[in-house]
């Protein structure tokens, strides 16, 4: 079975400076008396998980991510089959705003300097949009 796009907690570091590698697939258990970290160590990992932040019972966790191959998963996504199709792609890729929208932007800032840029100006003037 293919992986899918995500990932998992590889490493946990306490405040102790302890740490606990966990495998992929590993099941991790907390365990002990009443008020010694469990639900704490879960928020942690949780506020972790958002971006930095000081945990009070877990200082850090390490995030691995899986990276399945990239071409099955393409092959999944639905792909414009002609100009028509690229047209209406990219209309709706600049959130719907159609031509008009499109033609604005490109009047207003007809001399920015970037490579992304130029290559969008360049695709919605040979579609005639």
């Amino acid at each position: 079975m293919a992986d899918k796009v995500g990932g998992f907690i590889s490493k946990l570091q306490f405040n102790n400076g302890e740490t606990v590698d966990i495998s992929k697939n590993d099941i991790v258990v907390f365990v002990g008396p009443n008020n010694a970290g469990k639900s704490q160590s879960l928020k942690d990992i949780y506020a972790l998980a958002q971006g930095p932040v000081q945990g009070t019972v877990i200082t850090s966790i390490e995030i691995t991510k899986n990276t399945p191959e990239l071409i099955p998963l393409l092959d999944t996504l639905d792909t414009p089959k002609s100009e028509s199709d690229y047209k209406e792609c990219f209309i709706k890729s600049v959130g719907g705003h159609g031509p008009d929208w499109v033609n604005t932007v490109l009047e207003k800032y007809p001399d920015l300097d970037d490579p992304v840029y130029a290559e969008i100006k360049e695709f919605v003037s040979s579609m005639g949009i």
